[in-house]
């Protein structure tokens, strides 16, 4: 026990981040928490929008504002990790302008796809000339 407490120690010295998403009268929403995973990449760690208040546009809202804020901060990519059949959460990170990088079997959670922003455009079109078709640059214009 004492040896996880001095790496939780050394872990919450990371940039971290909380939110929680209220309504016009303060009634909570949803609830957003990440940090640090590098010195250049955050990771979005956990996102939630109560079902009654989902496809009303916070998500979406949210994550522009989020990742203009980011980039400010200095970071240059953002992750995130989803379970394989979290459809709605897949699509909205691919139409927001990420990128499926990895599939991976995790231990705690089964199959988890990983996805990553390349906030940068010029980073960005490095990776999709190396990695992916250099036509699909047009897919992600439109998110600078």
């Amino acid at each position: 026990r004492k040896k996880v407490m001095t790496l939780a120690a050394e872990f919450w010295k990371a940039h971290h981040e909380w939110f929680l998403f209220l309504d016009k009268n303060g009634n909570v929403v949803g609830w957003f928490m990440g940090e640090a995973e590098s010195v250049i990449g955050f990771y979005m760690r956990n996102t939630g929008i109560l079902p009654k208040h989902q496809n009303k546009g916070i998500y979406s809202e949210f994550l522009k504002v989020f990742v203009k804020y980011l980039k400010e901060l200095g970071y240059e990519r953002i992750l995130s990790q989803h379970k394989v059949t979290n459809k709605k959460i897949l699509l909205s990170k691919i139409k927001a302008g990420f990128i499926i990088c990895n599939l991976e079997l995790t231990e705690m959670w089964g199959p988890m796809v990983k996805l990553v922003k390349i906030i940068h455009k010029d980073r960005r079109d490095y990776f999709i000339e190396h990695f992916g078709d250099y036509l699909h640059k047009g897919f992600y214009a439109e998110r600078d």
